[in-house]
């Protein structure tokens, strides 16, 4: 966006201005085209390391970017869509995905290990936190009538539960650590109705405003 400032005066006797003066927004630039197209990725990193793998329909492909260009690595171990991820570029955790899986998969800038399950299977999750501290949060199951609300803290090794967002959903976004963690909006199945909701996780417990259905704004 822009704005218009109007001045007037002299360097003698100082200025007046009228308009309003707001810092500037960024904008947005186009970056090299990933080598695989898809959707519902698995992603992870930063602007100038970022991981990219799996996707619709089904693939296993994995790229890197460089802050300028993707360029193809080792492939995932299972080939999915649909789950989250956590991490940087080369030290990343991809989990869950569509069918309904409980897959774990860790990433060290170079190829992919097993790790250990999942207890819930699920897709169109959210994710926040790192490969050794992750939470994955809410999600379908087994289909898009089955939306969750269960939560899981991964601690580099093995997942356990801990406590469920106060609605459940799917489509949902989060950000964050695994102690300090907001999600918000998604597809609450049980109302058919979009999420305008927000959660907040301390680490320990799950906060939230009002539930409200209808239209995202």
């Amino acid at each position: 966006s822009s704005a218009q400032v109007d001045y007037e005066g002299a360097f003698n006797k100082g200025f007046e201005y009228t308009g309003e003066i707001r810092t500037a927004k960024g904008v947005w630039s186009a970056g090299g085209n990933l080598i695989a197209g898809r959707n519902t990725v698995f992603s992870a990193g930063t602007a100038d390391a970022a991981l990219a793998a799996g996707g619709s329909p089904g693939i296993a492909n994995s790229e890197e970017y460089n802050g300028t260009a993707w360029t193809e690595g080792n492939n995932m171990i299972t080939a999915r869509s649909g789950g989250d991820a956590g991490g940087s570029q080369n030290a990343a955790v991809l989990f869950a995905g569509s069918p309904n899986c409980t897959c774990t998969e860790e990433y060290n800038g170079t190829s992919y290990a097993s790790a250990g399950a999942m207890n819930l299977g699920r897709y169109s999750l959210a994710g926040a936190g790192t490969q050794n501290s992750a939470l994955a949060i809410s999600g379908y199951t087994p289909s898009y009538d089955g939306g969750k609300s269960e939560t899981e803290l991964y601690d580099g090794a093995a997942w356990s539960e801990v406590a469920d967002v106060n609605n459940q959903k799917g489509n949902s976004t989060a950000a964050g650590s695994s102690n300090a963690t907001i999600t918000w909006d998604g597809y609450g199945s049980e109302t058919a109705g979009l999420r305008r909701i927000t959660e907040i996780w301390d680490g320990t417990s799950w906060s939230s405003g009002a539930l409200t259905v209808g239209t995202l704004v």
